[in-house]
């Protein structure tokens, strides 16, 4: 039963008779003189009055428990989206520290392949002048032991051009001598042929 239908059941005189969830139904009692059911339609208004203020902070409770149930939801709801916004944001910083240490492994890689190029090329550098400052000593080497053989033969062709030389020398003297003696000889037997010295021998004198 509503506020206002107790109100006219009061107002009727009919208040003890009608059951309230307040007031459950008693055993009726004889009708009351006019003043004491004024004073049953007091407390019944001085009642209403309570159940309405009680109902008016139940209502007000509920809201602030569902403003406030709302506002924690609103900010789980605004927490869960900066989590994720800071998660997005840290994967996101994370891809562009990835992307920048590729592209310095990248750069460094670069580097050190071009270093290892130009050692590669100093070294071969360095190796062919190496084996050309080699391949001249040598050949001055070779030179010079061609000039000491040519020396030594040229040298060793001279003396046996002196010692022939030489010997042609002694071989002349000696024809030179030969031929005296042999024309001194002939000369002294031709004289002994000669008629004027027949009786006498001579033999040539060496």
């Amino acid at each position: 039963m509503g506020e206002t239908d107790r109100d006219e059941a009061v107002r009727a005189g009919a208040a003890a008779d009608v059951p309230t969830r307040e007031h459950p139904l008693v055993a009726p009692r004889p009708a009351a003189p006019p003043s004491e059911a004024l004073q049953v339609l007091a407390t019944a208004e001085q009642a209403a009055a309570e159940h309405i203020a009680a109902a008016k902070r139940a209502a007000g409770q509920i809201g602030d428990d569902a403003r406030a149930a709302a506002g924690e939801a609103v900010g789980a709801a605004q927490a869960y989206a900066d989590e994720q916004r800071r998660q997005a944001e840290a994967v996101l910083a994370a891809a562009r520290a990835g992307r920048q240490q590729a592209e310095d492994e990248a750069r460094q890689r670069v580097d050190e392949a071009q270093r290892h190029a130009e050692k590669v090329l100093a070294e071969a550098d360095a190796r062919a002048g190496g084996i050309a400052e080699d391949a001249r000593r040598h050949a001055q080497r070779l030179e010079r032991k061609a000039h000491q053989r040519y020396e030594d033969s040229v040298g060793s062709l001279r003396a046996r051009q002196q010692a022939l030389q030489r010997r042609i020398r002694v071989l002349e003297q000696f024809d030179s001598q030969y031929r005296a003696k042999v024309t001194l000889f002939i000369e002294r037997r031709l004289h002994a042929l000669a008629p004027d010295n027949a009786p006498e021998t001579s033999r040539p004198r060496w």
